[in-house]
Order: structure tokens, then sequence, then C-alpha cells
């Protein structure tokens, strides 16, 4: 690397928050490029520099490409093609390497895919694509058929021009900041003491720890001659069920073993709503992690050295509201919960 700068695309709420930090303990120069919307969250913690503006706009882009040769630039905010493609143009040539936070679930639009899934059973430029058969325009497939599309358009630009992207897929990601509140929804779960229910065939997944997933990001930066071009799965030490996750999180929290019902999923539907279950996937969702491992001597946490910082940040600094998926959901599944222990019909 010729210079130590780093731009990051988006980057101060959650996993760009974390990221400067472990970036600047690295001892590289960061500057975050946002809206302004939101404050660095970490008091006491030096804040990168920053450039205001549009990730929508490519003046605004090429204004920031402009600011200063870029070591490397981190993009945690294109969910398009059209997004890659302002950026292709904007950065060409701009920086060393280009790394595409991208998300697991350009495998999960597929019909069909092995598990553990590796970095080319995306099939990219497939044709015709073995997409799933979901509607199209679902949230999660749109999400996982834009990020597909900001996939192709960099690879090919890589192809084309010599682009220097690289793109890493994470899957979900924990830790203090997560303002999805998916981890806090059973967090709360946990601490009201009452049933947890569960659907009886959701898969398993491999969650990663936010400071992982910016330590892997923060490789694919200093090993960037074996990163150029390529794809790298993300995940967490730990392979869960939903039920394994509830037990360990709640010996994490020093709570007794949880009471789990198995349920199917459209008595979760057609009774509580199946929002209410954040991590309660249809289908087991693995990484394999071997190419990261191998390539750049990657190796993720385990969930119960991750899951305390989590606990830790809800009980000590979170000052925001309990999650919807727990306040808006959690009455109606104790109903559901006691309907079906009252009748012995919960599933086993």
């Amino acid at each position: 690397m010729s210079t130590p700068h780093v731009l990051l695309l988006g980057g101060t709420r959650f996993i760009g928050a974390h990221l400067s930090l472990i970036l600047q303990e690295a001892g590289y120069d960061v500057t975050v490029f946002h809206r302004g919307q939101h404050a660095w969250p970490f008091p006491g913690q030096q804040p990168p520099h920053e450039i205001l503006g549009d990730r929508k706009e490519l003046a605004d882009l090429e204004r920031a490409a402009r600011a200063r040769e870029w070591s490397a630039v981190v993009d945690l905010v294109a969910f398009t093609a059209a997004d890659s493609a302002k950026a292709i143009e904007a950065f060409h040539e701009r920086c060393e390497i280009y790394a595409h936070i991208s998300t697991g679930s350009v495998y999960q639009v597929l019909r069909d895919y092995h598990n553990p899934y590796h970095e080319e059973d995306a099939l990219l430029f497939s044709d015709p694509l073995p997409l799933h058969d979901q509607d199209p325009e679902h949230p999660a497939m749109a999400y996982g058929l834009g990020k597909r599309g900001c996939e192709e358009a960099l690879l090919q630009a890589h192809e084309e021009t010599g682009f220097p992207v690289t793109i890493i897929r994470p899957p979900i990601v924990s830790g203090p900041l997560d303002y999805t509140l998916r981890d806090a929804s059973y967090y709360y779960r946990l601490r009201d003491g009452g049933p947890l229910l569960v659907p009886a065939t959701s898969g398993a997944f491999r969650h990663v720890a936010v400071q992982d997933l910016a330590r892997l990001i923060l490789l694919t930066i200093e090993e960037w001659d074996a990163s150029l071009g390529e794809a790298f799965n993300a995940g967490g030490g730990s392979i869960l069920s939903l039920s394994e996750y509830l037990q360990l999180f709640a010996r994490v929290l020093g709570l007794p073993e949880p009471e789990i019902l198995p349920v199917t999923f459209d008595q979760l539907e057609q009774r509580v709503g199946l929002a209410s279950q954040p991590f309660g996937y249809p289908r087991t969702a693995i990484p394999d992690l071997t190419k990261a491992q191998l390539l750049l001597g990657w190796t993720p946490r385990r969930a119960e050295q991750y899951l305390p910082e989590v606990t830790a940040w809800l009980e000590s600094d979170f000052q925001g509201e309990k999650p919807e998926s727990y306040t808006a959901y959690r009455d109606r599944e104790l109903e559901l919960a006691q309907d079906l222990m009252r009748q012995g019909s919960v599933v086993g």
C-alpha cells in the first residue's frame, strides 16, 4: 500500500463504526463518507474524518474519490447494480483496493444450494439464474438480488478493466450498536422468563461478531494481493440451531435452561406473526470459511465468546426502545404457548 488512507462509504452506525476503530488501531487514517444523519457512537474514542455527501449521487462520490489517493475504499452501502456502477466510475484508478460488503443472501435467492456453501456456489453470471421460486419483490429476495447485481457489476469491471474489487459476504452480524436488535429480541424473551416458541423445522445458522467481520475486512486490505478479484464468506465459529442459540444465550446470561416449545411455521404465522422470529429461518445457511482462513489467516470467535459483548451493551449502553419483534408479538406468543401446553399439541 502506498498510503494508509481508507475511505468508508457509510459507516457511522454499526459495522462501519467498529471497522473505523479497528482500522485506526491498525494504523490507518480513516475517513467516513456519509450523509451526516448519525453522530459518532463511541464517546471518548477518536472519530474518523468526515466527507458529507449522498451515496446515490455520482458527483458526491467523485468529490470523495478526488479528496486524496485512497489505499482502500470500503463500500458498506451499495445495494443495487446502479450503486456499484457509480462507485466503479468514481473510484476507477482512485484506490488500490475496493472492498464491497455483500451478503450471504446472494446464495439464499437461489432455488437450491448446498451446506456448507462455498464462494463459487453463488453461480454469478450463470444463465438462466437458478433463482428461488419466491416472489422477487419480497424484501428478503429483493435484498439478495440487489446485492447480487452489485457483485456482477463489480466482478465484470474487474474482468474487463482490472477494477480492484474484493467481496465479503457476511451472514447476520451481531454485536454492540446493532440497530436491527435481532439478538436483543431474544435477550428480552429470555429475561422475561416465559416459554420460547421455536419453529420446529427452522434451519441452523453461523452468525458473525461485528468485530470479527471488521477484522476480516482489514485483512482483505492488508493482504490485498490475495484479495483482488476474490469473494470471501464470513461467518462465526459456531453453527447453531435456534434452540441451541437460545440455550447458549441463557447460559451466558446466567439464567436457567429456557422452556422451548417447538411449533410449526403455520402456527406462528396464523397466531403470532413470522416477524416475531428474527432468527427463525426456514432454511439452513452455513457459509464455508475455508477460503478466508487459508488465504487471509482469519479466525472468527464462537458465539459464547461474543454474546457477552452483546449482553453488556444491552445492559449498560443501549438506550433505545425494545425491538418491535419482541414488544409487538410477545403477548400473542405467550398466549399461543399456553394454549398449546393446555391442549398438549406442541410439535415434538
